[in-house]
């Protein structure tokens, strides 16, 4: 996006100091800033450029093609022709974008802005003692360290015991108490819930929000025996579609899960710890 619509993020120490160099740093050599620094762009086509940018990533795909494409117009009727043709390029590129990178069509992007704020679970424990459960947040794509939540999870008998007969130590149990006592508390709804584990863990999540009325997606991602694989499972079609195309995404989420056991297993030692010291 940034070789469409080339933008600055440095700080104002960085910007300053190449102003009084005279030039721009490597981001401005290689086009992904637009340089105002040395003012390579005014202050109207850079606001016009962080407009689109924001208009793209909102879903608004359909207006800016509609409007570059009015541009272009003006501009090759004018007979500036190498202004018209960087514009024809944006458009090229917008359009692979639109149908590669995205992978959701205007109006599902709108009606839901995935991953705004995910919630991610797992559970830790070794047979039946100790066992916790943990909810990570991450807003934007970055960890909310002050969301984060741990519980104590009890054993006895399962409520789900269809599918806890499938799993050792009664951990889809374990899950469906964590999500539980989570959506009894008025914290923020999640736009995402991120399962450390497999299918059956998937279900259980969606078992527990159909109780809780809730329409939120759900994604687990299953490591496999060695702890070495990230496979997705979806009970969203629209969010199976939008991750298909989003490597840096499934990434998000797989960071989220990696946080949420390290949560897990932090809170599972240290109730380890203070038995063994009051023993």
């Amino acid at each position: 996006m940034r070789k469409i619509f080339p933008f600055r993020d440095c700080s104002k120490t960085k910007y300053n100091t190449y102003r009084r160099k005279g030039r721009p740093c490597i981001y401005g050599d290689i086009r992904v800033c637009s340089a105002p620094c040395n003012d390579w762009v005014n202050e109207a086509q850079y606001s016009k450029n962080i407009s689109y940018l924001k208009s793209f990533l909102r879903g608004k795909k359909k207006l800016i093609i509609g409007s570059l494409e009015h541009e272009m117009n003006k501009l090759s009727k004018t007979k500036k022709f190498e202004e018209a043709a960087l514009v024809r390029n944006k458009l090229a590129a917008l359009n692979h974008l639109k149908d590669v990178a995205i992978g959701l069509r205007d109006d599902v992007f709108e009606k839901r802005i995935i991953f705004k704020r995910i919630e991610c679970y797992d559970i830790a424990n070794i047979g039946s003692e100790y066992a916790v459960g943990s909810m990570v947040v991450f807003i934007d794509g970055k960890p909310e360290t002050d969301a984060y939540r741990r519980f104590r999870v009890k054993s006895g008998k399962s409520k789900v015991e269809s599918l806890v007969e499938e799993l050792p130590n009664n951990d889809l149990d374990r899950f469906k108490q964590v999500l539980e006592r989570r959506f009894k508390n008025d914290w923020p709804k999640p736009d995402l819930i991120v399962i450390d584990g497999g299918v059956l863990q998937l279900k259980v999540a969606q078992e527990v929000l159909k109780q809780k009325n809730l329409d939120i997606p759900v994604v687990s991602i299953s490591k496999g025996p060695q702890r070495l694989k990230n496979d997705f499972h979806y009970g969203n079609p629209f969010v199976a579609s939008y991750l298909a195309g989003n490597v840096e995404a499934k990434n998000i989420l797989i960071s989220a899960r990696d946080e949420a056991h390290r949560f897990a297993i932090e809170y599972y030692r240290k109730l380890h710890r203070k038995d063994l010291i009051e023993k």
